[in-house]
């Protein structure tokens, strides 16, 4: 098999180019033509009419979540995982009750690891209500294509 017979299978697959070349009185002018393929959701596919006002509040909406900052539940997640596992170490280390330390791991750090807990669950709960809420809007104002004919 020489070179050129293995660079058939390849030449096969390749879309095949047309090439126009025009003489005008400006000089000449060469056009390439590709096919395209079209998808069988681009065949089925239909505009669908939207009211510029109806896409300028959604985009408000979808800019609004998409600039979402820092997440303040990451923070009471991370106090509250960091204060538990600062008791339990305590536990492991056997830090006697009685001392300033027992006090601090036995004690304080499990009430403030419980209350950040409680408070990122309030916290998340809300955030996702709000994301949801803000979803739902947006699916109840723009077209649906299904419905649409």
């Amino acid at each position: 098999m020489n070179q050129l017979d293995s660079n058939n299978s390849s030449i096969e697959r390749v879309p095949v180019v047309y090439i126009q070349v025009n003489q005008t009185q400006q000089g000449m002018t060469m056009t390439q033509t590709y096919p395209v393929r079209i998808t069988e959701d681009d065949k089925n596919d239909f505009i669908v009419q939207i009211r510029a006002s109806v896409l300028r509040r959604n985009r408000t909406k979808l800019t609004r979540l998409r600039n979402l900052k820092f997440s303040y539940g990451e923070v009471l997640l991370g106090t509250s995982t960091l204060l538990l596992g600062a008791s339990l170490s305590g536990l492991a280390s056997k830090v006697e009750l009685n001392s300033i330390l027992g006090i601090i791991f036995y004690l304080i750090f499990p009430l403030i690891s419980i209350g950040t807990a409680v408070a990122y669950g309030f916290y998340r709960k809300y955030s996702l209500e709000n994301v949801v809420d803000i979803a739902q809007d947006m699916l109840d104002e723009l077209p649906d294509p299904e419905r649409t004919s």
